[in-house]
């Protein structure tokens, strides 16, 4: 529930309507700015979401894994009626991204599919070269997620949110943050987002011994 409402952030309305449409989605954000809990989101509430989510992790893709996707008759690329994932295709290096952006054209995969792609983009929140080719061809929807450190005003809710989930699962007890700690973590700069935020939270959360 955290990842979900803090990522969403006041794009939560936007997001429960995309999921709605069939369009494809490209999600557009930072390292950790949690364009997975988004894709999942989209899925969740979508008409598909009896069907199964399939994602591609484009990082992890080995050269079998690759011809397992593009050449096998069990390929995902071949299903009906599913959601599809591709994470970081920016992770795919040129020649790959063409293969699959004109597979997916020229099989009909988009309209068969339910086709969800996330690409990381840069500090100055610009989509790679790669992206804009699948938004351009595939006509899709965009979501663009903005860096934690352009919602530091939002952290002592934030952190509120993530307290409460974390005092369920350790069996704490824990109210906030020190005036001194909290004015750290809005100072800081955080590269790696959401996911580094969690991480010194919970960190923190762990080894503390007081309410704060």
């Amino acid at each position: 529930v955290y990842s979900i409402n803090g990522i969403m952030g006041d794009q939560a309305d936007s997001i429960g309507q995309i999921s709605q449409s069939s369009f494809p989605v490209m999600i557009i954000g930072e390292p950790g700015t949690g364009k997975e809990q988004i894709a999942h989101a989209i899925y969740v509430q979508s008409p598909l979401q009896a069907n199964p989510l399939i994602t591609i992790d484009c990082s992890q893709l080995s050269d079998k894994g690759w011809n397992y996707l593009t050449n096998h008759y069990n390929s995902p690329l071949n299903d009906n009626n599913n959601t599809i994932y591709f994470k970081s295709i920016d992770a795919l290096d040129p020649e790959q991204s063409h293969q699959l952006l004109s597979s997916i054209i020229d099989t009909n995969l988009h309209h068969r599919n339910r086709l969800l792609f996330s690409c990381n983009s840069h500090k100055n929140n610009l989509l790679p070269e790669e992206g804009q080719d699948y938004v351009r061809r595939l006509s899709c929807l965009t979501i663009g997620l903005p860096p934690l450190r352009e919602r530091v005003h939002e952290l002592p809710t934030l952190s509120s949110i993530y307290l409460s989930t974390l005092n369920v699962e350790l069996g704490k007890q824990l109210i906030g943050f020190e005036p001194k700690a909290m004015e750290m973590l809005i100072n800081y700069d955080w590269p790696q987002n959401y996911t580094q935020f969690k991480r010194i939270t919970r960190e923190l959360a762990v080894i503390t011994n007081t309410p704060y």
